[in-house]
């Protein structure tokens, strides 16, 4: 499976292993694809040529992107709070930030709040936490995180509470909001 999924990667012009080498290899019967690529679509498309081998029953994704310019976790953390705390569509939205071993509360809203977002930074990768209204605050608060400059990569956590489903309109909202 390793060396079906290298070939694999190798012939995929978009991904250049020699530039920036991908680590793989089984975990049990998952796959561990761990490196760094250049953009998200060699990320996506290095995930999607891993999932297509036969055998391949799960992918642990520890693929990060190389920054447009490099930050510290702060730095990195401060410019994705601004961008939220910003963002006129989250303005009801509790935001948390992890600095420092503790949790800070950047904004509180009254308690029919739209949600809550914990923000926290570590080795450049934005983790969002919490629970919001919408999958278009859930959209944008990850549009934003992947705005960032210095970001490595983004996991995105945030729970739509309460539970919507997907259709063409909620995208063409995202959109319009991005």
């Amino acid at each position: 499976i390793v060396k079906t999924v290298r070939s694999a990667l190798e012939r995929e012009a978009r991904i250049n292993l020699h530039r920036h080498p991908i680590t793989i290899r089984l975990d049990g019967d998952v796959l561990v694809l761990e490196g760094e690529v250049y953009d998200i679509a060699a990320k996506k498309l290095a995930l999607g040529l891993a999932a297509a081998v036969a055998g391949v029953r799960g992918i642990i994704d520890r693929l990060h992107l190389v920054p447009s310019e490099r930050k510290g976790d702060g730095a990195i953390r401060d410019g994705c709070v601004k961008f939220v705390l910003g963002e006129p569509t989250l303005r009801n939205c509790e935001i948390r930030v992890h600095h420092k071993g503790r949790v800070d509360v950047l904004r509180r809203v009254e308690p029919d709040a739209a949600g809550n977002i914990e923000i926290s930074v570590q080795d450049g990768v934005i983790t969002l936490d919490g629970e919001v209204g919408s999958l278009s605050h859930k959209r944008i608060a990850g549009v934003l995180a992947w705005w960032t400059p210095g970001r490595r990569d983004v996991v995105d956590g945030l729970e739509v509470v309460p539970p919507q489903v997907d259709s063409d309109a909620e995208i063409e909202e995202a959109l319009r909001l991005v």
